[in-house]
């Protein structure tokens, strides 16, 4: 018998329908659980720092790869999701709250008091009407069975907060997302008194890419103290955008300049050129120009004239060949003449010669020795010789981020989603007014997340109105 049974009661499962879990409830049930808002928030936590040790030790970035893109649109997902879980009953405690109370549940909410006056029971709801309104308070009236219901509420822009602050940060994740989409990073080199209007990308896709605007160096500056110990680095840039100034700021590591979805970083430095000045006897003046090129070396960047070493040039009615013979960027003289590889006092050994005819003969040149821009000109055969300047690069990191005004934005939203969540207090009040007897009877009670004693002021008006 007992066979039976358990064979009848298998046929009765196997008889029952079974509803199916369509594709899109699956995906809303499983976007609206906490364990996977959890699970999703470790890890981007856990991406995010692996990205960091990346960057910092290996240079690698993860924060524009598809899959880190991934985890912020599946985070985000599961923010829209629960915000819309939740959507219907903000809305409700917004625009369409339940006026209807009885004296037991006003009585006990988390403040009440009860009040018994003399007057009808319109009299005194009007009464109590003024009260609640000259507080601020938006309130909705409703009658039934010889009784007055009315719920009044003040600072219900709390109520959507925490929905603003989850839309901020939809709006963080849809700017970062966009913006490792189409923007790009590389690095442009630009020296002193000059401009560019484009910058080489790192994802050798393209040789160069434009700015969409020029950027012009006008200084370069490192701060060292008298040892020679660096303090910091400083360029003075200026944008130009359509021949017109927009711009200017003097950046450094830490302080770097924004126009229109592009940044520019201090990343690097060194020696573009030089100018050697001479003056002949009767006062004509030639103005000497050399480039100056670098190769890293085991202790820092060398640095070497680029394109010729000497430069032939007729003045005051006599031919001249100088001749730069070595090139230091920190020149300190004595035995050592180099103090360290940062451009700090650059300074040049220079020969010269007028027998342009026989240069290899014994006693053709004359060595002029070092010279700085700090160093007094130096004289042959009546002739001033002087460093009048030198041109330092810039090396500048750049930036392209098209979604950063849009992230912008999302922080911007979130400062107003904590500000109402948190500095805007939700208070509700509810009055039950009833006239049972001789008298009516008014019945006030008060809840909000914030302590009972936001209502005092509230409730006196209501005493002091009531009598």
């Amino acid at each position: 018998m007992s066979n039976v049974e358990s064979n009848d009661d298998k046929k009765t499962d196997m008889e029952t329908p079974q509803r199916e879990i369509g594709a899109l409830e699956a995906f809303w049930s499983l976007f609206s659980s906490m364990k996977t808002a959890i699970a999703l928030l470790l890890a981007l936590a856990v991406a995010s720092i692996a990205g960091t040790i990346l960057e910092d030790k290996k240079g690698i970035s993860i924060y524009s790869s598809t899959w880190f893109s991934l985890i912020l649109v599946l985070v985000g997902v599961n923010l829209a999701v629960c915000s819309i879980n939740r959507f219907g009953i903000a809305w409700r405690r917004t625009f369409r709250p339940k006026v209807e109370s009885t004296p037991e549940s006003v009585a006990g909410m988390m403040r009440s008091e009860s009040v018994t006056c003399g007057g009808s029971l319109e009299s005194v709801t009007d009464q109590v009407i003024r009260a609640l309104r000259s507080r601020s308070y938006r309130l909705i009236r409703q009658s039934k069975d010889a009784a007055v219901s009315i719920y009044a509420a003040k600072g219900r822009a709390s109520i959507w907060g925490p929905y603003l602050t989850h839309l901020s940060i939809l709006v963080i994740f849809a700017g970062a997302i966009y913006g490792s989409m189409v923007g790009s990073e590389g690095n442009v080199i630009i020296a002193e008194g000059e401009r560019v209007s484009e910058y080489s990308s790192n994802d050798n896709s393209e040789s160069s890419v434009p700015f969409g605007f020029e950027v012009a160096l006008h200084s370069f500056t490192i701060k060292n103290d008298e040892s020679h110990n660096v303090m910091g680095y400083e360029s003075d840039l200026e944008i130009f955008d359509g021949g017109r100034s927009v711009a200017r700021k003097v950046i450094d590591v830490n302080h770097p300049l924004s126009y229109n979805g592009v940044s520019l970083y201090q990343s690097g430095y060194g020696l573009a050129g030089l100018v050697v000045k001479v003056v002949a006897p009767d006062g004509e003046t030639v103005d000497l120009p050399y480039n100056i090129g670098e190769e890293q070396g085991e202790g820092g960047p060398v640095y070497a004239i680029s394109d010729e070493p000497w430069k032939q040039f007729s003045l005051g009615g006599k031919a001249l060949i100088l001749f730069v013979h070595n090139l230091v960027p920190d020149y300190i003289g004595g035995e050592m003449v180099n103090g360290s590889p940062l451009p700090l006092n650059p300074g040049v050994n220079l020969v010269i010669s007028d027998q342009l005819s026989n240069l290899k003969a014994k006693g053709a040149w004359t060595r002029l020795g070092w010279l700085t821009t700090y160093t007094p000109p130096v004289t042959y055969k009546g002739f001033t010789v002087t460093l009048d300047r030198v041109r330092n690069y810039t090396s500048l990191s750049v930036s392209r981020n098209p979604g950063l005004p849009v992230v912008y934005l999302g922080f911007a939203l979130m400062v107003l989603g904590v500000f109402m969540s948190f500095y805007v207090t939700f208070k509700v009040v509810r009055v039950n007014i009833a006239q049972p007897g001789d008298g009516v009877k008014v019945i006030i009670g008060g809840t909000t997340r914030s302590t009972a004693a936001v209502f005092d002021k509230d409730f006196k008006r209501l005493r002091d109105t009531l009598g």
